[in-house]
């Protein structure tokens, strides 16, 4: 009967790709931690890796690689006199923080420490010191009053003269200068004073602090001893192996070879646009009779070939149709392959191409040209 028609290729299962690509992706993994975990060996220790499991058909978990660091005689003795001595600071650590416990249970608070003095004792202070000074002052002052009067009378110098009064304003401005004097020793005496009180009561809250932080630092220093550091190990520098792309494999094999079946059926697509024309050729080829219309025998019946199909009633127990071969215009009466095919497949033929032939000799019906 000839070649048939080409067929697709099957599509890849994805399911089966995945499993394919999981495997390699497992196996790559696996290799690339064996070619990493280098065993190594320094003066300070050596470095040494485990394999277990990886069986899997044995039933055996994915396969682990452990790591073993083993020091040298030195260090080991370095890093056990180390871990003593934190082990004894430790513990002193812990006595010292029942201490800080306790010392913790009091509030912090500076309201206990003394050295104060308040603002009304700064003014009280001022005041006496100012009435000390003037206590000095207002005897001497009279004095001098005393002299400068006995000695502008001797002069001849008038009580109420411009001379007298001139003579006691100034007089008066150097009892005013000397009092002002006074005010201002008695307020630096203030401030030395506030300043004296505040130095004592920063001093005794620094003690008063140091006191209450003491065990917290002792606690601190004794918990933070210098750690033995291990030994360090360089890196082998394998980069590492990319796992094989499985699936991408798979889809690009899929696509070759599903470019090369659509190459295919456009050629076939091709030879039957040719044959879709040949067959109206052919139809037409055998016109004529008396009626206006000829029967014909052995033709391409293929409905992939008609169109414009239409019903038209039943010949010798054969549905039949009215149609067009594709690129034609004339009208036929006859069969369908397709239906020919169910009921009489010892009537139909197939091609090189894949499309159908019916031999109305065989089923007792004719296939007729209708005119007009």
């Amino acid at each position: 009967m000839g070649k048939k028609s080409p067929k697709p290729p099957a599509a890849p299962d994805p399911v089966v790709t995945a499993t394919a690509q999981t495997a390699s992706n497992k196996e790559t993994a696996y290799w690339n931690a064996v070619l990493n975990n280098v065993n190594q060996n320094t003066p300070y220790g050596s470095l040494s890796y485990q394999q277990t499991g990886g069986n899997q058909s044995s039933g055996e978990p994915p396969p682990q690689f452990t790591s073993n660091i083993t020091l040298s005689p030195e260090q080991q003795r370095l890093y056990d006199l180390q871990t003593d001595q934190d082990r004894q600071l430790l513990e002193l650590g812990g006595d010292q923080l029942q201490r800080i416990r306790t010392t913790a249970s009091t509030p912090f608070s500076f309201g206990g420490i003394g050295n104060e003095i308040n603002e009304q004792g700064v003014t009280q202070a001022r005041a006496d010191v100012e009435a000390a000074l003037m206590s000095r002052l207002n005897p001497q002052f009279a004095k001098d009053e005393e002299s400068l009067r006995t000695r502008l009378i001797n002069q001849g110098i008038n009580q109420g003269s411009e001379a007298y009064n001139n003579e006691f304003d100034s007089f008066g401005q150097q009892q005013n200068d000397a009092r002002m004097q006074a005010v201002l020793a008695a307020g630096q005496y203030g401030g030395d004073l506030q300043n004296q009180a505040l130095q004592r009561r920063n001093q005794s809250i620094q003690e008063y602090a140091t006191q209450r932080n003491a065990p917290l630092n002792e606690y601190i220093g004794f918990t933070s001893g210098t750690q033995i550091q291990n030994p360090q190990f360089q890196s082998a520098g394998y980069g590492g192996a990319a796992p094989v792309d499985y699936a991408g494999m798979v889809n690009n094999q899929y696509q070759s070879q599903l470019g090369a079946y659509n190459s295919k059926v456009a050629g076939r697509n091709s030879t039957m646009g040719s044959l879709f024309g040949l067959g109206g050729q052919i139809a037409s080829g055998y016109a004529g009779s008396a009626a206006g219309s000829a029967a014909l025998t052995s033709m391409f019946s293929d409905i992939r070939m008609k169109e414009n199909i239409i019903e038209d009633g039943e010949a010798n127990g054969h549905k039949m149709y009215r149609f067009n071969y594709i690129g034609d215009t004339q009208t036929y009466r006859g069969v369908m392959a397709q239906d020919i095919l169910e009921t009489h497949p010892e009537a139909v033929q197939l091609d090189e191409d894949g499309m159908m032939k019916v031999d109305y000799g065989m089923l007792g019906v004719s296939m007729d040209k209708i005119n007009g």
